[in-house]
């Protein structure tokens, strides 16, 4: 016997989250670090984290991942010039 009705929903492929468009850097705990915050994506499951020394058209670093909207950069140094990127 049949209700008609199908016993799972159709499977639907999961859409490329969008980029991160908030980046913000505030003093961390030490002097050698900054915390790196980026508002939360939906579908992303992680964010990767990097950085570029002096200016935007140098090489970037890449610093890590992480799983939250949030990444501590360490072992900097206070007369440098840093900018930060994510993505999901």
């Amino acid at each position: 016997m049949s209700s008609g009705f199908e016993v799972r929903k159709e499977r639907a492929p999961i859409p490329v989250p969008d980029k991160p468009q908030s980046v913000k850097v505030n003093p961390a705990k030490h002097d050698d670090e900054l915390e790196v915050i980026v508002k939360p994506v939906r579908g992303a499951k992680a964010y990767i984290y990097r950085m570029y020394v002096g200016t935007m058209s140098a090489e970037p670093i890449i610093m890590g991942a992480s799983l939250k909207g949030r990444f501590i950069a360490g072992n900097l140094n206070s007369i440098t010039r840093y900018w930060f990127q994510s993505w999901r």
